[in-house]
């Protein structure tokens, strides 16, 4: 009996799986150009879903690239995540699919926070949004475990 419980189980899955509405598809970014000091327009990249920021290294590669951008005058970063939305098909997820995650994120100045779209699975040409900046020099991300700075 628990063969059959098991059997019935595995093709519910199935049945369910394959009813889940399909993901968008993007193609797959490559990491060949390392950190950028700036990329785009407001509004454009890492503002949007459709152009996120290709950290990769899951949550740990997000919290190094937000602990390494800075404000547009250097400012350090306050950042807090929001949750995940997207739905989007990736080789470098369990499963193939992956979500990107939203990150509030404001510096001293910044008259209003703005939300950042991050990819935590696939690893691309990354670079400063407009009106953040990234060191330079920077062609991984910075070694350590990353602050957390509370809104």
């Amino acid at each position: 009996m628990p063969g059959v419980r098991l059997a019935v189980m595995g093709l519910l899955v199935l049945a369910a799986c394959s009813s889940a509405p399909k993901a968008h598809v993007r193609p797959a970014p490559r990491h060949t150009e390392g950190w950028q000091p700036a990329w785009g327009e407001e509004g454009a990249y890492g503002f949007t879903p459709e152009n996120p920021i290709h950290v990769g290294g899951g949550p740990s590669g997000q919290h190094a690239f937000l602990e390494a951008l800075r404000g547009a005058n250097g400012e350090p970063l306050a950042w807090r995540r929001l949750g995940s939305c997207c739905e989007f098909e990736t080789p470098n997820s369990f499963m193939g699919m992956g979500l990107l995650d939203l990150y509030e994120v404001t510096y001293e100045g910044l008259e209003k926070p703005v939300i950042l779209y991050l990819d935590m699975y696939d690893s691309g040409p990354v670079a400063a949004p407009a009106g953040f900046l990234l060191p330079e020099g920077h062609e991984t991300a910075p070694p350590g475990k990353p602050k957390v700075i509370e809104l």
